[in-house]
């Protein structure tokens, strides 16, 4: 397949090598500094199944319109960089076979389709765990999967191209027919392990062991599913992602599932797991909390739902956020 990456950050880098490396015709759209370091150096993926050699083959460009004519763009860029980058990419509206977005959130889809029309938008959404040691350089911190699925749940020949393009890299991908309810309940989990890491600046499995913090998770947890239901969404566990069970068990039984979870972590030697706001926070860099709690808070105050969790909870995170950045 031809493939373009949008963004050469943590997974952006890590996709671009691994489909590269299977012999995929991949270009990554970089800024200038990471681009002069993969073009010198190619892509260099460290830990989880990465090879540890630099993969060379990956076609480095700076200018959107050489992206033209690709059978999937796939958009890992920070939420926050979408709104200067999609404009830069509309030289591209039809002339892409389909368009994804593997960034966190739940409005990244409705950007793409007014970006490059609706039919060009392929769902997906990816548990992959990796950063970004340095341009060209990526850790891959927890190799899970990656879905993808077209909106309207049929099953397509793009569809099973793309996923058959992952798996032929390495990459554990899957189709699903309710890609949308996929994406939330990552959301689900993601909101509230965001906003209590950026608040506790704990790892994942300590986290989740702490009895106050996974009450305050499940708190969270509760709350997407109430922007969930109200946005005509299905609230459903995934893999990984038990987030209708713990919306349904009683809290006490809830803290001890997130409990079990964290001591799996911890026994399967995975301490060092954390959300990704808590590395960006550590770095002193911006998170993405605006477009994860944030959009919580903000989406529910406009529909007049009540949600205090996420509107207490998210106004400090960001303020320990913006106070760390200085």
């Amino acid at each position: 397949m031809r493939i373009a990456v949008v963004g050469a950050g943590a997974l952006g880098s890590l996709y671009a090598a691994r489909l590269a490396a299977a012999g995929h015709a991949v270009s990554l759209l970089a800024r200038p500094e990471a681009a002069a370091a993969v073009a010198s150096g190619g892509i260099t993926v460290e830990g989880g199944e990465g090879a540890e050699e630099p993969v060379r083959s990956v076609r480095v460009t700076t200018t959107p319109a050489e992206l033209a004519g690709a059978d999937l763009l796939l958009l890992a860029v920070k939420t926050y960089h979408t709104a200067e980058t999609l404009p830069a990419l509309a030289c591209l509206r039809g002339r892409l076979g389909a368009a994804c977005s593997v960034q966190n959130g739940v409005t990244k889809d409705a950007a793409l389709a007014a970006a490059f029309g609706e039919g060009a938008v392929l769902g997906a959404m990816s548990l992959e765990g990796a950063t970004l040691l340095a341009p060209g350089r990526v850790h891959w911190t927890w190799p899970a999967s990656t879905a993808f699925g077209e909106l309207d749940g049929r099953a397509t020949p793009r569809l099973q191209a793309v996923v058959a393009a992952f798996r032929e890299a390495g990459l554990k991908a899957e189709a699903l027919e309710n890609i949308v309810t996929a994406i939330w309940a990552k959301f689900g989990i993601m909101v509230p392990g965001a906003t209590l890491g950026v608040l506790s600046r704990l790892p994942l499995y300590r986290l989740y062991q702490e009895p106050a913090l996974a009450t305050l998770f499940i708190a969270l947890c509760q709350e997407v599913r109430t922007l969930a239901e109200a946005s005509g969404v299905p609230w459903e566990d995934f893999p990984g992602m038990r987030v209708a069970t713990l919306c349904r068990l009683p809290t006490e039984e809830a803290v001890r599932l997130l409990a079990e979870r964290g001591r799996g972590w911890e026994a399967t030697g995975a301490t060092a797991l954390k959300v990704s706001t808590l590395v960006d926070l550590e770095r002193r860099k911006r998170t993405e909390l605006p477009d994860l709690v944030g959009y919580v808070a903000a989406e529910g105050a406009r529909r007049g739902l009540h949600l205090p969790y996420a509107t207490i909870l998210g106004q400090a995170a960001q303020a320990v956020a913006e106070a760390t950045a200085r």
